[in-house]
């Protein structure tokens, strides 16, 4: 399997985290120490909460960042990783397009949407849950919320065929959005998904088996490979 990755895009928003996560926690720090001495000093109280807002958010932008682009079980590594062994018709993008994670295959082209929670996921239909246990209540400052990670996936799809039909107006690309949870800790309970929903350790198997595609039009996995770059 080829691997194409925008480097310099995870670097600068590795940067982002480590400097966002740092910086709310001074700012945090700073907010504590205001409200302190806010009882001798009235007009300090003010500041504190000020301090106590900024800390937050900057913590959060951290926190998002930190997921994506600096933890070693970032989403572009655990695809990587799971995916090694496919043969080099497949290749894998990462941060290239306008959609996170695409594997263009002999025979289709797949939107990986990946989710890190860990703890109990269940998805039937177009209704998904994520109930706060133990774990979930111990990780709850490090983990997004659920959502919806279908409509999340669509969306990708929507924004790939958009350019698309920009770049490659006459070729028609059927788009496969799979979602994938990338945390081995996290337990799925899914059933009539409207899109494929796996672990990541299952991806390869089901990209083997049940997720083969049907066959790309004739000619647009070569006009995509001139489009996304073929890695050599």
């Amino acid at each position: 399997m080829k691997v194409i990755r925008n480097d310099r895009y995870i670097q600068i928003r590795s940067k982002i985290g480590r400097y966002a996560s740092l910086g709310g926690l001074v700012v945090l720090a700073g907010g504590l120490l205001a409200s302190f001495l806010g009882q001798q000093r009235p007009e300090l109280v003010t500041l504190s909460f000020v301090c106590l807002l900024i800390g937050f958010v900057l913590s959060q932008v951290g926190i998002y960042y930190g997921n994506r682009f600096v933890r070693p079980d970032r989403p572009d590594e655990a695809l990587t990783k799971a995916l090694k062994g496919l043969d080099d018709r497949f290749v894998l993008y990462h941060y290239r397009l306008p959609t996170p994670h695409v594997l263009l295959a002999p025979d289709a082209c797949y939107v990986l949407a990946v989710q890190q929670q860990s703890g109990k996921v269940s998805a039937h239909g177009d209704r998904w849950k994520h109930p706060m246990g133990w774990k979930r209540l111990f990780a709850w400052a490090s983990q997004e919320s659920i959502g919806n990670p279908a409509k999340a996936a669509q969306l990708e799809v929507e924004a790939l065929q958009a350019h698309l039909a920009k770049k490659l107006p006459d070729v028609e690309v059927p788009l496969t959005p799979v979602v994938v949870f990338s945390n081995p800790d996290v337990e799925l309970d899914v059933s009539d998904t409207v899109v494929p929903v796996m672990h990541i350790k299952k991806l390869k198997d089901w990209l083997r088996g049940a997720g083969k595609g049907q066959g790309l039009p004739a000619g647009a996995r070569a006009e995509m490979l001139k489009l996304f770059g073929n890695g050599e």
